[in-house]
């Protein structure tokens, strides 16, 4: 419309006060809409970068959410939709929200304000509405920066995988707990670099050192000979090298380890 008047424009333009007033709108929305183009990106950049920051704990959910997938593998019972899944996640971040309460204003104090003032009704209504709508508001979100923010996503980690973990748990067969709880333990040790896929690999399949030697009498009773080997195995491993040879502790405190 404004292009067809300035296109039929007979005459001094400036005479048209209607085409001027259209031209001043136009440049007022035109700039109206590079400033919110201007703060969309800025938010934009905003939310990508605080994104990056919850990559941990997002990656900690999909691994998670991969694992319940797989239990179908073990027995037909295992079966999770995304949509449960998803309102396990949610439960857990409302757990550890960082909406800050707002304080709740008492109706009866401002019902008796109104009271004081005047009697009529109306006003008493009005009052409860409003303390009704300051309550609906939404709370103020404390931002969080620097080590705080890391701390947050350890702490979402954390809490993600307890809540799936006792959401998965809650439907296993009593034979399925260790497996299941022992497949999670892995894949987020694997994740987190803190297990090799070598290390993992003996972890799972366990299998017995040939040159394991003989087992101890005292073991003979409620060992067999494939498990002393598979532990003379695990011995092989970093972690268990640190915490000194499993297969002379298991000799010396038989009772113990039984």
């Amino acid at each position: 419309l404004l292009l067809e008047k300035l296109a039929g424009a007979e005459g001094d333009i400036l005479d048209d006060v209607d085409l001027i007033v259209g031209l001043e709108d136009a440049k007022e929305t035109s700039d109206e809409v590079k400033e919110r183009v201007i703060v969309a990106q800025e938010n934009e950049a905003k939310i990508n970068e605080t994104s990056e920051h919850y990559r941990l704990a997002a990656n900690r959910g999909a691994l998670l959410f991969f694992l319940m997938s797989d239990l179908g593998k073990m027995h037909t019972f295992y079966k999770y939709s995304l949509d449960s899944f998803v309102m396990v996640v949610t439960r857990a971040v409302n757990s550890v929200t960082l909406r800050k309460p707002k304080e709740p204003k008492k109706v009866e104090e401002v019902v008796e304000k109104v009271a004081d003032d005047d009697d009529d009704d109306e006003d008493k209504e009005e009052a409860e509405e409003e303390v009704q709508e300051e309550e609906d508001e939404e709370e103020e979100i404390i931002e969080l920066q620097g080590k705080e923010l890391k701390q947050r996503v350890v702490l979402l980690e954390k809490v993600l995988t307890f809540f799936v973990f006792d959401y998965t748990r809650r439907g296993l067969l009593d034979a399925d707990k260790l497996t299941v709880v022992s497949m999670m333990a892995i894949k987020i040790l694997v994740r987190a670099g803190q297990v090799t896929m070598e290390e993992r690999s003996v972890l799972i399949n366990a299998p017995p050192d040939p040159s394991a030697g003989a087992m101890p009498e005292n073991a003979k009773s409620w060992l067999s000979e494939t498990q002393w080997g598979q532990m003379k195995t695990l011995e092989s491993l970093e972690a268990f090298k640190k915490a000194g040879k499993l297969t002379e502790s298991l000799e010396q405190d038989g009772l113990g380890w039984k």
